[in-house]
């Protein structure tokens, strides 16, 4: 047990009291300090100071290795010609020679890929506007079946209105 008594006179010795008999230290023991200082008497000290006098504790060394970021590219390989961009999207099966192909050929693979894109599109528009119809109709449909079912209960409605007159005395 730490003897925290405040070391200024105006302090009640009476109030702190001395613990148990040979159980407390003082400050000044466990410190090494001679005197202990009072609350308005305590000073900030910097970071470097304590480290000079050795009041600061000494970073621990684990022995690990510093992490190290690897380059896993291949530039070597991203470096080569491609032989045919279209290749690349699947729109050529397969070069004969791997020989670069010339302007008329490039032009003709990119005429066959704008149709070929007009063509899917129009597909795709075509598509939508059937599935369109085809939820317009549902929608019809059930509309004309409610009104069906409507038709059918008011000819029920009306065939006992005139059951219901036929069977009363007349007047």
């Amino acid at each position: 047990m730490f003897d925290t008594r405040p070391c200024c006179e105006e302090e009640d010795e009476g109030f702190w009291g001395t613990g148990a008999e040979g159980a407390s230290l003082s400050l000044g023991e466990v410190t090494g300090l001679a005197e202990v200082p009072c609350a308005e008497s305590l000073m900030l000290y910097e970071k470097e100071e304590l480290a000079l006098g050795g009041w600061l504790p000494v970073p621990e060394d684990d022995g690990r290795r510093k992490s190290v970021l690897k380059n896993l590219i291949d530039f070597g390989a991203c470096n080569q010609p491609a032989m045919c961009q279209a290749k690349l999207h699947g729109y050529c099966e397969e070069v004969e020679h791997h020989e670069p192909l010339d302007r008329r050929t490039r032009e003709f693979s990119a005429l066959a890929r704008m149709l070929e894109g007009r063509a899917f599109r129009s597909m795709r528009r075509e598509i939508f506007g059937l599935w369109r119809d085809v939820v317009d109709d549902v929608k019809v449909q059930a509309k004309l079946d409610k009104i069906e079912q409507e038709n059918v209960k008011l000819k029920v409605k009306l065939k006992k209105f005139v059951n219901f007159l036929a069977r009363e005395p007349r007047i």
